[in-house]
């Protein structure tokens, strides 16, 4: 069986060594990338063609780190403190279910389907060299050859 591949998303660099630790754990699983922000996560994506894209951002993870940087667990919103086994385990579950990034703290995965379509679209929008009517320029001067 081939290793499932995995790009991880994180903006805590603490989060993303723990989650990326504790997935490199799971048999079957392999980490082909690391980023820390969305742009380059895109951009790691259409480079590395992961099987699996685990957006960790922004839900905070249950993890030692919080004592080893001086926040009490406690202290949190509990309402917003996922365990790392659930993200785990909610990562994997997405995979199965054909999911092409998962948010595990994100119940309605629309949202990420109808901004990854707005990307796309805002891309194609951004493929000419004239500027957008609204802004009522270049009318006059149009390149021509």
């Amino acid at each position: 069986m081939s290793s499932i591949r995995v790009l991880v998303v994180e903006d805590f660099a603490p989060f993303l060594e723990f989650i990326c630790s504790t997935l490199r754990e799971e048999p079957g699983l392999q980490i082909v990338g690391e980023v820390s922000d969305g742009l380059e996560a895109v951009r790691q994506a259409e480079k590395l063609k992961p099987d699996l894209i685990l957006l960790v951002l922004p839900a905070k993870i249950a993890t030692e780190i919080w004592k080893n940087i001086g926040v009490p667990l406690a202290s949190l919103n509990q309402a917003a403190v996922m365990t790392a086994e659930n993200c785990v385990d909610a990562a994997l579950s997405g995979l199965d279910q054909g999911e092409s990034a998962t948010l595990p703290s994100v119940e309605d995965y629309k949202l990420w389907l109808n901004y990854e379509d707005a990307r796309r679209q805002l891309f194609d929008a951004t493929q000419t060299g004239k500027p957008a009517s609204r802004y009522h320029v270049g009318l006059a001067n149009a390149h021509s050859d």
